[in-house]
């Protein structure tokens, strides 16, 4: 699909999507522009903001973090049969010769898998398994709900968590586009790692894509990312950057926390509330922010609204 805009008669010559020559003001695309209006947005519906943010905390980290605490499954236990081999084996590496560790590496491996099996063998195990792709799948929508707020809010809406719930309908697509960058970025970390953060930073708006688009495919939104983003990925990174302070802040009260106890349960869960407690105000702030940047790249990418109509169209004629 062309990406230009038609040409008109004697006018200058289309500018390409995404291209430093586009529309979007840079000085919109600062990070501190950007998060002063997240915070205004925040500011004028506190309380709203609030309950959105901890339902998706909820969904996307309290649920899955209970279930790894509470329930057994195989891929747990496979996971710790992993780390515990790969531990006795850092510790041996220095005595033992290459093909020693080659075996014992071979050994870890089959060991974890055999846990796998053993655990997918009883009704527990199947149940189990399929409990956590299940959980896995709502925090991957959750976090695309998110994402589907802020840009509601930031266009005026006034959505409350409802719309957390409401990108199930997205469920294909979603999990789609979310194999798509992952696959790609998985394989290109095995291939050279640090292309792979560049690939991946060229996907960043793909979510956004397929959010604001109704009519835009997971594939769609995959391949056109990188245009999107062309000339905008630095500008990208030093919105990542300026989060930074956050981050190590929500990190730094986790580890406190979860020193004020011993015990393996408790230690989590104080480490899980002290988490929920800064990212109450991190999570909105972040996705406001990042769907902020998103809109400025759209406003300023006349090609991009020229394909979202011609997508629109088309349904129009489908259903015709």
């Amino acid at each position: 699909m062309n990406f230009n805009p038609p040409d008109n008669n004697n006018r200058e010559s289309p500018r390409k999507l995404g291209s430093p020559e586009s529309y979007v003001d840079h000085e919109l695309l600062r990070p501190r522009v950007l998060k002063e209006n997240a915070r205004r947005i925040m500011a004028s519906d506190r309380r709203n903001t609030t309950v959105v943010a901890l339902c998706y905390l909820l969904l996307a980290s309290w649920l899955p973090t209970l279930y790894f605490l509470f329930l057994s499954n195989p891929v747990s236990d496979a996971l710790d049969a992993l780390y515990a081999g790969f531990y006795d084996l850092s510790e041996q590496m220095t005595q033992l010769s290459e093909e020693a560790l080659v075996t014992l590496y071979g050994q870890v491996l089959s060991g974890a898998w055999s846990a796998l099996r053993e655990g997918l063998a009883s009704g527990w195990g199947l149940i189990s398994t399929f409990l956590l792709i299940l959980i896995l799948l709502i925090g991957v929508l959750a976090g695309y709900g998110i994402k589907s707020w802020s840009l509601r809010r930031l266009r005026g809406e006034f959505v409350g968590p409802e719309v957390l719930l409401q990108v199930v309908d997205l469920a294909g697509r979603i999990l789609l586009l979310t194999l798509l960058i992952l696959g790609t970025v998985f394989i290109w970390g095995w291939l050279l790692a640090p292309l792979a953060l560049y690939i991946w930073y060229r996907l960043r708006v793909a979510a956004y894509l397929m959010l604001d688009c109704s009519d835009m495919s997971a594939w769609q939104a995959y391949c056109i990312s990188p245009t999107v983003l062309r000339g905008h990925k630095w500008q990208l990174l030093k919105l990542d950057v300026s989060f930074f302070g956050w981050l190590f802040l929500a990190e730094a009260v986790t580890y406190i926390a979860s020193l004020f106890s011993g015990n393996y349960y408790v230690y989590n869960l104080l480490a899980l509330v002290a988490g929920t407690a800064v990212y109450l105000y991190v999570e909105p702030y972040r996705n406001l922010s990042y769907a902020g940047f998103f809109l400025e790249l759209k406003n300023g990418s006349p090609q991009l609204r020229e394909l979202e109509e011609a997508l629109a169209e088309r349904r129009r004629q489908r259903e015709e």
